[in-house]
């Protein structure tokens, strides 16, 4: 007994050395790497696929970090064996273990300070909040706007350049370095519209916590929100946050073409989930490319191909759409600038030397630019309006040290071609990436009801954005904070469903040329609620003349695609709808039907 008791003291210890060991060198390798994470990015990846992650990354930790992890276990293991004197073998032990948690007590404390991630699992799990909800105060739902497209509809290519920041201009063109590492980015910024007003320098947008990583980016700007998850990181349990409209939705109710178009894996990160469940967009990426043999089935460097295929596959691609009767959504990221570093492709020079990341940033410099150079040669070019933005300021942990703390770093922002005139042309605006969602409609042309979408804001309108009603500084502060409005919009919070049935109000007019269709639109409307505590949802219609109600009970079909269309008894067809009224009851987790909403018919 007393053996066994010896043993697995001993396992616990060599367990409790090696757990430490493999939490605390990944929080420094983490913070390492990524100086700029904060919580929500943290807390988003340890719930997403890490497939198709760079190899060069994960090498870095394994052989960087754990080898020599692995090598300071094994010592301690050989000096215990080694000891002839228990004495000595209970001070290695005690020696160890206090190393241990000290090690592991600092590395907690420092990923506090960096990501603020402790505070946030705390105050979560105690349900913990932080005030007002910034995001649920200034949240404008684009499901309530109304968006009129123009008659001949104009395709979008968008292009989300990896790390690109404005600041790798020279100071004389408003950016921060002594040479102009994109100069031909720059002089396509003082050719078309980066919302400078009259300044003569760039302008971009600043990338806000929780939009500050690529998915978190492309998130944002097709979106107009913040990329904020609960710690459980169920976020495709019910959908990619099925209750925001996207860009992608709205193009693809509009009949068009959508296409994403990246070097790497697309499940990486969520990019998948997210661009297939807004806007059903065919995805072009690193296996696609091997299964149409692209790329030869071992090809791979970076992330999966270089940005040059990138762009070579992107002309063919766009070729093939210019020539369908619909209109296109063209999505492309860039890779090559992807830190720490880059990638030095066969097209990037040494004209900085041997800062290789100055390098690659002017190399993808000229490729963008000579993609913007052949799709003005193309026949669809008139009809067509590209966008250019960062997805997010660089995360290379140096790159921008000499960059002063009082310069504002933002991502490189353009919109070329678009149609669209600022309401006042001499303003230099403010303004984050959230903002880039409505901004890109109002540049097709289309015309909205609001000029606000999401937390984003229509950058042509005379409009405030919450960084010009705010300040930035604010705007980062409140961004940070823990929204409980967002894990309802991601079906992730119980407590959420009670107060989104509290404040749900769907009114409704029926008329004789909606043949039943007003009570059809109701009953969906209280189907497009969180349907994962919901028991039951029905409508009870009653004829004012004869007192008769009849219940709809509404079929709520998992099976769907959409799990959020839900069928219904709607067998209301009847010319008398003005003297009816309908009342809408939801059950849900076994509690009474709570009501939702009384409407009455009118003529």
């Amino acid at each position: 007994m007393k053996h066994i008791i010896k043993t697995v003291l001993f396992v616990l210890w060599i367990l409790f050395l090696a757990l430490s060991l493999v939490f605390s060198l990944a929080e420094r390798w983490l913070i390492k790497s990524w100086a700029s994470m904060g919580a929500d990015e943290l807390i988003f990846h340890l719930g997403s696929s890490l497939k198709g992650a760079n190899m060069e990354v994960v090498k870095e930790l394994l052989f960087g970090y754990y080898l020599p992890g692995f090598i300071i276990l094994s010592l301690i293991l050989i000096a215990f064996f080694l000891a002839k004197k228990a004495f000595v073998k209970k001070l290695i032990v005690v020696l160890s273990i206090a190393s241990a948690l000290v090690l592991f007590l600092s590395s907690v404390y420092d990923l506090e300070k960096e990501t603020g991630v402790v505070r946030r699992f705390f105050s979560e799990a105690a349900g913990i909040g932080d005030g007002e909800d910034f995001i649920r105060k200034n949240y404008s739902d684009a499901s309530t706007v109304t968006f009129e497209f123009p008659e001949e509809k104009r395709n979008l290519i968008y292009i989300y350049l990896e790390s690109m920041e404005m600041t790798f201009s020279d100071a004389e063109n408003g950016g921060s370095f002594e040479e102009n590492l994109i100069p031909n980015l720059t002089g396509l910024s003082m050719e078309y519209e980066d919302f400078r007003g009259n300044s003569p320098m760039l302008n971009g947008a600043y990338s806000l916590p929780s939009t500050d990583w690529t998915m978190a980016g492309m998130f944002a700007q097709s979106s107009g929100m913040p990329l904020k998850v609960a710690f459980k990181n169920n976020y495709m349990e019910h959908g990619f946050f099925p209750e925001l409209v996207t860009i992608g939705d709205l193009l693809q109710s509009e009949g068009y073409s959508q296409i994403l178009m990246i070097g790497s894996e697309a499940g990486f990160g969520g990019r998948e989930d997210f661009y297939t469940a807004h806007g059903s967009f065919d995805i072009h990426d690193y296996n696609y490319a091997i299964d149409n043999g692209w790329i030869p089935e071992d090809y791979n460097v970076w992330w999966g191909f270089e940005d040059s295929k990138l762009f070579e596959f992107a002309q063919n691609d766009l070729l093939e759409l210019s020539g369908r009767d619909e209109p296109f959504h063209y999505v492309i990221l860039t890779a090559d600038t992807h830190f720490e570093d880059g990638y030095v492709c066969e097209l990037c020079g040494n004209e900085h030397g041997d800062n290789r990341y100055a390098n690659v940033f002017s190399c993808s410099d000229r490729q963008v630019s000579g993609f913007i150079s052949w799709l003005m040669q193309q026949d669809f070019w008139d009809n067509t309006t590209v966008v250019l933005c960062g997805d997010h300021t660089t995360m290379d942990s140096d790159f921008c040290d000499n960059v002063p703390a009082e310069y504002g770093r933002r991502t490189y922002t353009l919109i070329i071609n678009g149609v669209a005139v600022p309401e006042n042309p001499d303003m230099c605006r403010q303004y984050s990436t959230l903002d880039l969602f409505p901004t890109a409609l109002a540049a097709l042309g289309v015309k909205m009801s609001s000029d606000r979408l999401g937390l984003g804001v229509n950058l042509y309108s005379d409009t405030r954005t919450i960084i010009e009603e705010y300040g930035l500084d604010m705007c980062r502060q409140k961004l940070e904070e823990k929204s409980e409005f967002m894990l309802e919009l991601s079906g992730e919070s119980v407590e959420a469903v009670s107060e989104t049935l509290d404040e749900a109000i769907i009114r409704m007019t029926f008329t004789e040329e909606e043949d039943g269709e007003g009570l059809s639109l109701f009953m969906w409307g209280l189907g497009n609620l969180n349907h994962q505590y919901i028991d039951e949802i029905y409508v009870d219609v009653t004829d004012t003349r004869t007192g008769v109600t009849t219940r709809y009970i509404m079929e709520m079909d998992l099976t769907d695609p959409n799990p959020y269309c839900c069928n219904a008894d709607t067998d209301f067809k009847t010319e008398d709808r003005p003297f009816l009224e309908a009342v809408g009851y939801i059950c849900f987790n076994g509690m009474p039907p709570k009501e939702v909403t009384s409407i009455t018919g009118e003529e």
